[in-house]
């Protein structure tokens, strides 16, 4: 006996499965989705004589976040033509989320409510009738984590890192170079260059994947660039180094600095050698720097202070053109899209700060407005303070225990 068309629909309906590999997918692995059409256990000779071509199963996928739909942040393959039904096999490659850290962390866990989903729409259409029951498919956006190094700060007695003697330079004056390297970290300048080689050979492979990736590179070139450029560098591996004089008489030298450390570390400097307290209130002349975190130093909080005492120049040496920030706002763009984090407050892990001339002074230099130094201590933005150029001795203060 032949079954009604309706229930036929019914049956192929319910029988109609969606197999998918969520929500166990990685970084740069698409969520792959395959619908199986299920065929009624009643009436198949009848219905495959009478009902070819009456009923037709449509299928309509939606990716939502907190149950509203986004269409950024992905890319769905194939791509169905305009004006035509979906495939019943897709794959979704979600815009990974990517995060600077000391040691390489799991994959979040799939929460009971998840925060993202693929709703899989099922449709049989048969005459001006349809029926249809939906799929929700939860998933996790995929993390990708990049080891980091530890922190490096790269000392110069002459202004912008110069390895050559400034025409002003006195008699016997020689390019000296004090590296301070955060404790646990290479022991000489050949492995820290190597460790930061490797960095930026895991970055330009994801540069395909992730664009935001991209605006670590130049700072990263420039820390390795100016390593291996360097005649004789000095190096020191401790928390606290308390004399330059120590090495080679460093005492008082110090014109310019690169650093590169995972975001929250910093680097106090004081003016007197094994000062007795680092406290930043007395009257040693202790001042403290904090490398901004590189999806801050595009600019994407706009009004804070630390990014506007950013120059030109410091900007340009670092690689933030431009083109550059325009390429991580979109990257970015799509990034908050599936995610739904907030751009303002959103941190790389990964932190950069360059001074070019620490010892700068309007009144004795005419490149003043554009090599004017970083003024980011315990009160950014404050440029009444005296310019710190004596720098006798330093102290790493350590990243936030989580980075």
């Amino acid at each position: 006996m032949t079954e009604p068309i309706d229930q036929v629909a019914q049956q192929m309906l319910d029988l109609t499965r969606v197999v998918s590999n969520a929500p166990g997918v990685g970084p740069g692995e698409p969520l792959r989705v395959d619908v199986i059409p299920g065929v009624p256990v009643f009436g198949v000779a009848e219905m495959l004589l009478n009902s070819l071509g009456v009923l037709r199963l449509e299928v309509h996928y939606q990716v939502f976040r907190d149950d509203k739909e986004i269409k950024e942040g992905f890319v769905k393959t194939p791509v169905a033509a305009p004006g035509s039904a979906e495939l019943l096999s897709s794959a979704f490659t979600f815009t990974p989320r990517l995060r600077f850290v000391s040691h390489p962390q799991p994959q979040p866990v799939l929460p009971s409510a998840a925060k993202h989903k693929l709703k899989v729409t099922l449709t049989i259409h048969f005459g001006d009738a349809s029926l249809s029951r939906a799929i929700d498919i939860p998933f996790a956006v995929p993390t990708i984590d990049i080891p980091l190094v530890p922190a490096v700060c790269v000392c110069s007695k002459f202004k912008e890192l110069s390895t050559v003697v400034p025409a002003d330079g006195e008699d016997g004056d020689e390019p000296q170079f004090l590296v301070l390297v955060a404790p646990g970290g290479p022991s000489t300048v050949g492995e820290i260059v190597t460790a930061y080689n490797r960095l930026i050979s895991t970055l330009m492979t994801l540069q395909g994947v992730l664009d935001v990736a991209s605006i670590a590179l130049a700072p990263l070139k420039l820390l390795v660039q100016t390593l291996t450029s360097l005649p004789k560098p000095f190096l020191s591996t401790d928390a606290w180094v308390l004399d330059f004089d120590d090495f080679g008489d460093f005492d008082d030298e110090m014109s310019s600095f690169l650093v590169v450390a995972p975001t929250g570390t910093a680097l106090q400097f004081s003016d007197e050698a094994n000062p007795a307290s680092w406290d930043v209130s007395s009257d040693v002349g202790i001042k403290t720097y904090t490398p901004i975190d590189l999806l801050q130093l595009v600019g994407l909080a706009a009004d804070s202070p630390a990014v506007l005492a950013i120059k030109d120049y410091e900007r340009e040496k670092l690689g933030v053109s431009a083109e550059a920030v325009q390429l991580v706002k979109d990257a970015l763009g799509a990034v908050d899209g599936i995610t739904g984090d907030s751009l303002e407050g959103l941190q790389l892990g990964l932190a950069v700060l360059y001074v070019g001339n620490l010892a700068a002074n309007p009144d004795e230099n005419p490149d003043y407005d554009r090599i004017e130094p970083f003024l980011f201590y315990e009160t950014p933005g404050d440029t009444d303070e005296e310019v710190q150029n004596d720098v006798a001795s330093a102290r790493w203060l350590p990243a936030p225990s989580g980075i």
